[in-house]
């Protein structure tokens, strides 16, 4: 009776926890322990409940299991992750998020396709009508993502000159966010970028994959990452926060973080 007992206070306890209620300040994720303002903060997003898909296993199969006649994408992603110095789990965990929060659906995946040739076909032109129609038709703020890694067309474009400044010798298709090899180098230097950012406040993230798919996925399109990190810098110092957040991206990240390093393993 007594085990029993001592179970379900344990359970309890969890429970409010993961809720952010009562005395409990933190919830411990895979290791990680999250505030409980910022597990609020996570809760509070419209895309939380997406953080209970499930690792999409058919798409990670498809595309990062070598097969006969096929590249290992795997091993390129982990050799670019190292020439940008970012975590690789970071770049397997973007990719893989968005293809088992977003488009795990055979519907949405066919979706994904017919946006992709429209994008590829018509370029600019044929990015801005799958935008429209994504404001006509779902009430979208029109940020299509295109490609594989599922990469919006301003980070693609930003990130060129990164990747040749670090990658002078960078082929056509590993700068094109409809390839295979083109979406990794942008999601690497992506995080680069921001990881410089960041640093330059003094925060450390290169090697924490849940924070990088985090900055990864809010972007800069409605505030900097120098505005971002200088703003967390502010908050730490006053002592309102231990350091960055994670929004349910990298949440996501962090609750399947034992699935996305098993499946790295060669």
């Amino acid at each position: 009776m007594k085990k029993n007992s001592t179970a379900m206070k344990a359970v309890l306890i969890s429970i409010i926890a993961v809720l952010g209620f009562g005395s409990v300040h933190a919830v411990t994720i895979e290791g990680r322990e999250i505030s409980r303002e910022n597990m609020r903060e996570i809760q509070r997003d419209q895309f939380y409940p997406r953080t209970d898909k499930h690792f999409n296993t058919v798409f990670y199969k498809k595309h990062f299991v070598v097969g006969e006649g096929e590249s290992d994408l795997l091993t390129y992603l982990i050799e670019m992750a190292e020439v940008y110095e970012v975590s690789p789990l970071a770049v397997f965990g973007a990719i893989m998020g968005e293809h088992s929060m977003n488009q795990r659906s055979t519907l949405k995946q066919v979706g994904e396709s017919g946006i992709n040739l429209i994008g590829k076909k018509f370029g600019k032109s044929g990015e801005s009508l799958v935008n429209n129609l994504n404001v006509k038709f779902r009430g979208a703020s029109g940020d299509a993502s295109f490609g594989p890694g599922q990469v919006q067309p301003f980070i693609a474009t930003a990130m060129q000159s990164e990747i040749k400044r670090i990658r002078p010798d960078a082929t056509e298709d590993e700068m094109d966010k409809y390839c295979w090899k083109g979406s990794i180098n942008i999601i690497c230097a992506y995080m680069n970028y921001a990881a410089n950012r960041y640093e330059s406040e003094g925060f450390q993230i290169r090697d924490d994959a849940p924070l990088l798919v985090t900055l990864f996925n809010i972007g800069e399109r409605r505030s900097s990452f120098a505005v971002r990190a200088a703003e967390t810098r502010a908050q730490v110092d006053a002592g309102e926060r231990a350091g960055p957040w994670l929004n349910y991206f990298g949440y996501w990240i962090q609750k399947n973080m034992k699935t996305l390093e098993a499946r790295m393993r060669p």
